[in-house]
């Protein structure tokens, strides 16, 4: 695993993990929720690794990422800006996506708004704990 920062179009410095598998492998990007951070994804990115560019981003305001000292920018539009600027940065042009909860609602809006980039949208919010314990069970389209 390693970390990979970048600055926000406003100027936060922002934190995300990244497992790499081959440079060339396909890309998934896990979004978790709203009270949460990039560590909960931890176990199933590690497995996804083995085939997968697995990319985890913590949201501004959590884990890792600076805080915004403008409170309307806590906000999915931004937030997805956000992602937007990560995945630029890192050169990743088509991801399949994993969402928890507040990171769901993000992966259903990334799909509707930008269809060139989604693959493939996962939005779990029950069992999840059974699936991670089971990363073979999270089927990627």
């Amino acid at each position: 695993m390693a970390e990979y920062w970048f600055d926000s179009h406003d100027g936060l410095r922002l934190y995300s993990r990244v497992y790499a598998a081959a440079a060339d492998s396909p890309v998934v990007l896990c979004l978790h929720g709203l009270m949460r951070n990039s560590r909960d994804f931890g176990a199933l990115a590690a497995q996804l690794a083995a085939r997968y560019r697995v990319i985890v981003p913590d949201v501004r305001g959590r884990g890792f990422s600076a805080r915004d000292p403008n409170f309307n920018n806590y906000q999915i539009p931004v937030y997805l800006q956000d992602v937007l600027t990560l995945l630029a940065g890192l050169g990743a042009a088509r991801v399949s996506i994993i969402g928890t909860s507040m990171g769901g609602l993000m992966a259903m809006l990334l799909a509707a708004t930008h269809p060139k980039l989604a693959r493939g949208h996962r939005a779990a919010a029950r069992r999840l704990r059974s699936r991670l314990a089971q990363p073979e069970r999270c089927a990627l389209g």
